[in-house]
């Protein structure tokens, strides 16, 4: 688990992440991620 960074770069990140699910997209963890990009892989071979 990450936590919470207190760290500029990532804090400046929160107002368009929060931007973005207002707008309708869904927030991924980055294992989600992952999991997402190796079964499209996959599914490109």
């Amino acid at each position: 688990m990450y936590g919470f960074r207190f760290n500029e770069k990532y804090l400046s990140q929160i107002p368009a992440l929060l931007e973005l699910v207002n707008l309708g997209y869904d927030y991924l963890k980055p294992e989600q991620a992952f999991n997402r990009s190796l079964i499209l892989a996959l599914l490109v071979q």
